[in-house]
């Protein structure tokens, strides 16, 4: 019944609110790994999925940090965004396994549910954007391969790398990452790499930080949660004590997404693959069925992120 509940919510909200009218276009599910302390990078993501036209948001799927307090602290900003009847579940928060063939998951299938029923539901195509694991996305796939490749339109994928990197996005479920990365549907990779993050510099936050606005004082509020968990050792390990910034790493997927072409963003086409030895990796030609981030402008994204933010009231 909640499942029913949140996929009648939905339906309103895809041609209302936050969403752009139309009877067929694409409509966007995010996966998130949003946290109380843990990186506030995700919030930024939520921010832009939730503000940017075009992306046509239809719901947020929570994992792995997926607790009540998580929940009703995404809820919370979904309001201060205007977006009162964004539906928000808990997906799953544990790695798949395998049991001779099949795959297992933890508790919390809401999120799986919840994108083929969005499926089901939608006159046009359903475009997945995961910041966090795969393991929604995978267990969805497993569930009705046929629905979700027939009503898939891409699968924008924050994570992994070209050098086999076991990098945070992938480490946490590899399962996931074969299921989705190795099937048939278009994947558009954006590589977590330090030549591909968005760093957002001290005097970008400085300027979010002294912006009045609700949004702002949010994530402010966020980022200091972090830096208090992270602890000044770790912080300065990384650059990232308060002054020198924010490291960002999913912010093109959404620049992508509405097609901002004034941004110097360059992918290319092949396919992009994953085994155990390996990890993530891209054969480049032509006619592939994914793309994969190649290059950006950082300072260009972080100044419209940083605008975007201290406009939006």
């Amino acid at each position: 019944m909640k499942i029913l509940y949140y996929c009648l919510l939905s339906s309103l909200t895809f041609f209302s609110g936050c969403c752009q009218s139309g009877h067929a276009q694409t409509i966007s599910i995010l996966s998130t790994d949003l946290s109380l302390d843990r990186d506030p990078d995700d919030w930024f993501d939520t921010f832009l999925f939730l503000t940017i036209d075009g992306i046509n948001p239809a719901g947020i799927i929570l994992e792995n940090y997926a607790t009540d307090s998580v929940e009703d602290k995404t809820m919370e900003f979904t309001k201060i965004l205007g977006c009162h009847n964004m539906p928000v579940l808990k997906g799953i928060q544990q790695p798949l396994k395998t049991n001779e063939g099949s795959i297992i998951s933890s508790n919390y299938k809401n999120g799986a549910e919840f994108i083929l029923e969005t499926m089901e539901k939608a006159k046009g195509k359903v475009r997945l954007i995961a910041v966090g694991s795969l393991r929604n996305e995978a267990l969805a796939y497993d569930t009705n391969p046929e629905l979700f490749l027939k009503k898939i339109d891409k699968i924008y994928f924050a994570g992994g790398s070209l050098n086999g990197n076991k990098d945070t996005n992938v480490k946490r479920d590899t399962i996931a990452t074969r299921i989705i990365v190795n099937s048939e549907a278009p994947v558009v990779w954006i590589p977590c790499t330090d030549e591909m993050k968005q760093k957002l510099s001290g005097k970008q936050e400085e300027r979010i930080e002294g912006c009045s606005s609700e949004v702002c004082s949010f994530l402010t509020g966020l980022l200091s949660d972090w830096r208090e968990y992270r602890g000044e050792e770790w912080l300065e390990r990384t650059r990232q004590l308060k002054g020198q910034g924010k490291n960002l790493w999913s912010i093109p997927a959404f620049i992508h997404i509405a097609m901002r072409d004034n941004f110097n963003l360059k992918f290319v086409s092949g396919t992009m693959t994953f085994d155990n030895v390996n990890w993530t990796d891209f054969e480049r030609y032509a006619d592939g069925k994914d793309m994969m981030l190649t290059d950006l402008n950082q300072e260009e994204i972080t100044e419209w992120l940083t605008h975007r933010i201290n406009s939006n009231h």
